[in-house]
């Protein structure tokens, strides 16, 4: 296990990297990430050691779930193969390898820690390398955001013209603010269930740094995120973090203009990006309505498009990387994997929020209780995030998710 519990690690401090780990294979959607080929590796480590060990493995609460969704996924591949070419259809594959590689942390993490003497430790070392990381990325941001504040140079590389907004080594403000708002629930639900409630420093700076990540991302997703999941977080557990977290959102909003113009954008007069975002929706609906037993094959949606006529063949500023997508997870599971794909994929979150919502009240150590509780809040919030931009998918959010998970999973075993 101790190679497993190195490589888990690495992978952890890699995410900082975020952009900057991306390897290209000579097109804009050709390209893997580092954090793509560890994940990889840890799935085959964990896997030649379950061959290996004598002992017999418990599958974990997920198992099951997972493998329908995957069974699902290969069986969309399999009939939009007669629409794509073999070059096509093999990067579309890579990319289904590459989520069952992500669902790999989940096994991983599960067998380290419920295999482990001191489970207690082990998660407590995996947490704070994750809050780590976080305050890394937080930091990267705000720098980013004073030096680096114009991002029209990379509209050339595929990347949107974003102008002051933190988007750290992400590069995209709602992805990263996704994975701010997701260290915040773990720091403060885990703190309810400490024994001892003295100040941890490292997790107080941590926190306010990341707090101003967030509000400087100005994305309407992210904010939403943070309204979701803290206030779950309040109502179930504080109602003075309900209370404080209303001010600080309200002191921004009132003294930040740039604030009340992306709130505005959304609400009283639609700016281009919420218009852009309806398209976004329009198109997806339209394939998903064509397609919707079946759907156009699990990442294949940039060639839907094409045939569809809603974006041209590899223009970079139309359909580079956001031509692969649609701006809402769930809509882009429903129009790739079919009605039978998203109901697998909801298979997945409805098990761990049912568990994890059980947890908070059902389980004795306390560690259990907050993780259960982080996982509650977290995974209620990414979903309404999810609804606008395509983070159930993006990586190294899907990679924080399952390894929270899998410390979870390992913990309750």
């Amino acid at each position: 296990m101790k190679t497993l519990r190195f490589l888990i690690i690495v992978f952890i401090l890699t995410i900082p990297l975020g952009q900057y780990s991306r390897l290209p294979l000579g097109s804009i959607e050709g390209a893997v990430y580092l954090s793509d080929l560890i994940a990889g590796l840890i799935l085959l480590v964990f896997l030649f050691q379950i061959l290996i060990s004598k002992k017999s493995f418990k599958l974990p609460p997920l198992f099951l779930s997972i493998v329908v969704f995957i069974l699902v996924a290969l069986t969309t591949l399999f009939f939009a193969k007669q629409n794509l070419s073999l070059t096509e259809w093999a990067t579309s594959s890579f990319y289904l390898l590459r989520w069952m590689a992500y669902t790999g942390l989940y096994f991983s993490v599960y067998s380290l820690i419920a295999v482990s003497e001191s489970k207690e430790r082990e998660v407590r070392l995996i947490v704070n390398l994750l809050i780590l990381a976080s305050l890394i990325l937080g930091i990267l941001g705000l720098v980013q955001f004073v030096l680096f504040p114009d991002f029209s140079k990379m509209v050339e590389h595929g990347w949107d013209p974003h102008y002051y907004r933190v988007l750290s080594t992400f590069f995209d403000p709602n992805y990263v603010g996704g994975f701010f708002v997701l260290s915040l629930v773990l720091i403060l639900g885990l703190h309810f269930f400490e024994p001892e409630k003295k100040i941890n420093w490292f997790h107080f700076i941590t926190t306010g740094i990341i707090f101003v990540a967030v509000i400087l991302t100005f994305s309407r997703s992210t904010y939403l995120m943070l309204i979701v999941s803290v206030g779950l977080l309040g109502l179930i557990k504080s109602r003075k973090l309900l209370l404080v977290g209303l001010l600080s959102f309200i002191l921004a909003f009132l003294l930040i203009p740039r604030v009340q113009e992306r709130i505005y954008g959304a609400i009283v007069n639609i700016d281009e990006s919420a218009k852009a975002r309806f398209t976004s929706w329009e198109n997806g609906i339209t394939i998903a309505k064509d397609n919707f037993l079946t759907g156009v094959g699990y990442n294949t949606y940039r060639y839907a498009q094409i045939r569809y006529g809603f974006i041209d063949s590899w223009d970079l500023e139309a359909g580079g990387r956001s031509g692969a997508g649609v701006d809402s997870s769930l809509l882009l599971i429903l129009a790739t994997t079919g009605i039978f794909g998203l109901l697998s994929y909801l298979g997945i979150f409805s098990v761990a929020l049912i568990k994890s919502g059980r947890g908070i009240f059902a389980n004795r150590l306390n560690l259990a209780k907050g993780l259960s509780l982080v996982i509650f809040c977290g995974l209620a919030g990414l979903m309404m995030h999810s609804f606008f931009v395509n983070s159930l998918l993006y990586p190294w959010i899907m990679g924080w998710v399952w390894i929270v998970l899998g410390l979870h999973s390992g913990l309750n075993r």
